[in-house]
């Protein structure tokens, strides 16, 4: 390959070597040890590589040169044919084309092009401003020319893009080119949560207004509901999307029941909305019911009232668990326009009914309140009574009483005692038909003098009252006392009256001899003599003067 300066070869002592295999060091300065064949020359696929190309080649003319000696019969004059060199500056500025990615969102493919004139050394090309997958291909234009593409697919996260190719080249150069794209900023979705707006009348509640959006300014978010704390933020996500969110304490009142929560979103390019639906409930300040304590005699009816304070628009529904009873329901405005709704049940309990709840039921709109009372159902004692209810009783002598207790009691065993203790008590008891029962206690009674007017008493005791029956003792001495004390009276009286009668005896006995002596009377008197003790009584006749003095003193007292 030869290089004629800039003038043709037709000239030939100018004509110079660019390119010889044969004999490198014949080549001229400016192309000695820069220059090569590049391709298959035995494929008919020969072009001649420039290595550090410098403005110094500017305008060189080539054209390519065969020996005829090896081309043999026919000489073909390729002289006729040449080639300038065009020595650039600068390489030409690569191309970008962008496709899709109006909104955030979308898909975008960008394409970043180069042309180049060395495909012995690519050049080297390089994408930025847009994340996703390339695609690098590399083709000949023309004789002399390639174009080498990067081919970039992804999808816009952002507002703006930037996108930036650069090719560099082979020796060192590099172009960049730049191309902004911009994008509609796109919500990809808009919430309020909770989204069951249930809100007590009175009561502070936090509602979240949620905004996912790729923007790179924040949306301005407000609310239908004006004076009320509101609070802002914001944080990113994966994939450089971001979620702004505005915090609202919500007070409700009664007139919000039914109207909308709306939270609008306000982007540069418009503005998105949600809402939810408020459901204000009433305050329920209080349920109770009265009387607390739910004592009730079987078959005996009872009212019982549940009231309830709140301050519902609506009066609410009040329910009994207890069905077919007599109800009576209504309502009344206290001063602080709070309202009370109570209803009346008229409750005839049974004995299966005891330890069960009496509950009353309040129905809002926004829920129900329960409470209740434990049924306390008293059995029914019909009567309670002791035999024999003529209580004489002898002192000292056993006598048995009978206490009998009639009931209706099913749940509980009902105790039955005395008054007096250290006694024989046995009890038994029988089911009578309807489930009533009688329960018997007998005392083995042994009375004393001073249990004579006392009361002898049997209490039934039952978990809701004691009942107690008695009867009167009347205490009686024994049969046999009495008759020792008579006895020990007539002996006394027989005793003092035959003393009596001895002493009569006496004294009329002594008269009688007074008498005859005193009709015997005229005998001497004569002087007492005392007998000796040894002697024997002898008897006496005819004139005693001893006894006479005797009888003589004996009248004289008279």
């Amino acid at each position: 390959m030869i290089v004629k300066g800039n003038n043709y070869p037709q000239n030939q002592d100018t004509i110079l070597l660019i390119k010889n295999p044969w004999y490198p060091d014949y080549v001229i300065e400016k192309f000695r040890w820069k220059t090569d064949l590049y391709g298959d020359p035995s494929s008919w696929d020969c072009s001649l590589l420039i290595k550090n190309l410098k403005q110094s080649h500017h305008g060189e003319k080539l054209y390519t040169w065969i020996d005829p000696e090896n081309v043999g019969k026919s000489t073909y004059a390729f002289y006729d044919v040449t080639s300038t060199i065009q020595v650039d500056a600068s390489p030409q500025l690569p191309s970008i084309s962008i496709f899709g990615g109006e909104r955030t969102g979308d898909a975008i493919t960008v394409v970043c092009s180069g042309f180049h004139t060395c495909p012995y050394s690519k050049p080297t090309i390089t994408l930025n401003g847009l994340e996703g997958s390339d695609q690098i291909k590399d083709e000949s234009i023309k004789d002399g020319l390639w174009k080498i593409t990067r081919t970039r697919k992804g999808v816009v996260k952002t507002e703006r893009l930037n996108i930036q190719c650069s090719v560099r080249h082979y020796g060192g150069i590099t172009v960049t080119a730049t191309k902004d794209k911009s994008a509609k900023c796109v919500h990809q979705k808009i919430t309020i949560e909770p989204e069951l707006a249930d809100v007590t009348e009175g009561v502070a509640k936090i509602f979240t207004c949620s905004v996912y959006h790729s923007c790179q300014k924040e949306p301005t978010i407000t609310w239908n509901y004006e004076n009320m704390p509101i609070t802002k933020g914001s944080k990113t996500h994966s994939g450089l999307n971001r979620v702004t969110y505005s915090h609202i304490t919500f007070l409700g009142a009664k007139d919000d029941h039914g109207k909308k929560l709306i939270c609008t979103a306000n982007f540069s390019g418009g503005k998105v909305t949600t809402s939810v639906v408020l459901h204000v409930q009433c305050v329920h300040y209080n349920i109770s019911i009265e009387p607390e304590l739910a004592d009730v005699t079987e078959g005996v009816a009872k009212n019982f009232t549940c009231s309830v304070y709140h301050s519902c628009q609506k009066e609410p529904t009040i329910t009994w668990n207890y069905e077919n009873m007599p109800i009576t329901k209504g309502s009344k405005t206290r001063s602080d326009l709070n309202q009370v709704t109570y209803s009346d049940i008229t409750f005839l309990g049974a004995k299966e009914d005891h330890g069960k709840k009496l509950t009353c039921t309040a129905n809002f709109s926004g829920g129900n309140i329960i409470t209740s009372v434990v049924l306390c159902i008293q059995c029914v004692h019909h009567n309670i009574s002791i035999e024999p209810e003529l209580a004489d009783v002898t002192e000292g002598v056993a006598k048995n009483f009978t206490c009998t207790l009639y009931h209706s009691c099913q749940n509980e065993n009902p105790t039955i005692t005395w008054n007096y203790e250290n006694m024989q008590v046995t009890e038994w008891n029988k089911t009578l038909s309807g489930l009533d029962q009688i329960i018997y206690s007998s005392i083995t009674f042994l009375g004393a003098k001073e249990d004579h007017g006392k009361k002898l008493l049997c209490t039934a005791k039952f978990s809701g009252r004691d009942i107690t029956a008695s009867v009167v003792l009347n205490v009686k001495y024994p049969v046999i006392s009495g008759l020792k004390t008579i006895g020990l009276y007539i002996l006394t009286l027989s005793l003092v009256f035959l003393l009596a009668c001895i002493l009569a005896g006496v004294i009329i006995y002594k008269k009688q001899q007074r008498s005859k002596d005193a009709v015997s009377g005229n005998k001497p008197f004569s002087k007492p003599r005392m007998p000796s003790p040894k002697s024997e009584p002898k008897s006496y006749s005819g004139h005693d003067s001893d006894a006479e003095y005797t009888n003589m003193d004996e009248l004289k007292k008279y």
